[in-house]
């Protein structure tokens, strides 16, 4: 399945994990921000006598859209085709989604639309995670997989702190709040593209796809194992 992988683009490793580490930080300032302030805060605006069961249904909404859109995104853009590579239309396609997303949410004034919105903007942040996890893998040597979980992590820790902190200061001007998370990470997602450009994937030969292995794929591995005579799969496919 190696065939399948491009070439690495010469972009230093040095620069790339600092831009991981940049680009993991702005997603967790968002998780953050808006699951521990600007979420609750607004359900309880809206209903404050039910806002524990509220936050409770629309937290579990968004949870159960996030597990869902993890496989997905990662099976897709392995098989994206564009001169921008597989993963960066993704990630640049998905984080304005998300900005969009944010900018609605500021203005429900309803449960429903609160809890669409959330499930939108959490599937879009989950698609630009997933493709940027898969830019490990895609870009950096296996030798280095243990130095990039770590930069992902402190970006992780950093982020959190950050997205509380913001939203705990914005959290009385909700639309200036939502607008200045969305356009961050629209804008580090648009960095994070420019400065470490993938190379090309439409001359690479896109794999089959079929749902029954793709579901069957959580639980099990034997077919993969038979396929690649024994060993693990090349991290790259």
């Amino acid at each position: 399945m190696s065939i399948l992988a491009p070439a690495r683009p010469q972009t230093s490793d040095r620069r790339l994990l600092t831009w991981l580490f940049v680009m993991n930080a702005a997603l967790l300032t968002c998780y953050a921000g808006f699951m521990v302030i600007f979420i609750p805060d607004q359900v309880q605006q809206i209903d404050p006598a039910n806002k524990v069961a509220n936050l409770a249904i629309v937290m579990t909404a968004a949870s159960i859209g996030a597990i869902i859109i993890h496989p997905l995104i990662g099976a897709f853009s392995d098989r994206t085709r564009s001169r921008f590579g597989r993963r960066t239309p993704w990630m640049v396609i998905s984080a304005a989604t998300a900005a969009l997303m944010m900018v609605l949410l500021s203005g429900a004034a309803e449960l429903w639309t609160l809890g669409v919105y959330w499930v939108l903007v959490m599937l879009a942040l989950n698609a630009v995670a997933t493709a940027q996890a898969a830019i490990v893998p895609d870009r950096i040597p296996r030798e280095r997989f243990g130095v990039a979980s770590g930069i992902l992590a402190m970006g992780t820790f950093i982020g959190m702190g950050l997205g509380v902190a913001g939203a705990g200061f914005l959290v009385n001007s909700i639309g200036i709040g939502y607008a200045a998370f969305g356009g961050m990470i629209l804008v580090v997602t648009l960095l994070f593209t420019i400065f470490n450009r993938d190379f090309s994937s439409k001359d690479l030969e896109r794999p089959p796809f079929s749902w029954r292995k793709f579901f069957a794929s959580f639980w099990s591995t034997r077919d993969i194992t038979r396929t690649s005579g024994g060993r693990s799969p090349d991290v790259s496919c």
